[in-house]
């Protein structure tokens, strides 16, 4: 996959953005996934939306709405 590239998303399956892994200081970083929102009326957003699931290394979870645009600019700079 290229670095401009984002996994492509469904609204069946969590698509890995990051996994689990340590930054150059060896702090853990979180593991994000994605996956696409296509029941949404478009009357009120330009944007296809993206429910993000972050998974802290230590535990913990927590889940994100956003537009897909944010998480492919995401995915690019995390690559």
């Amino acid at each position: 996959m290229s670095t401009s590239e984002c996994p492509p998303l469904n609204e069946e399956e969590w698509t890995l953005v990051q996994d689990f892994n340590k930054d150059k200081h060896g702090v853990g970083r979180s593991k994000f996934e994605a996956k696409a929102v296509t029941d949404v009326s478009k009357q009120y957003i330009d944007d296809e939306i993206v429910i993000v699931k972050k998974t802290a290394p230590m535990g913990g979870e927590r889940t994100y709405i956003l537009p897909q645009r944010v998480i492919k600019e995401t995915a690019r700079r995390l690559r």
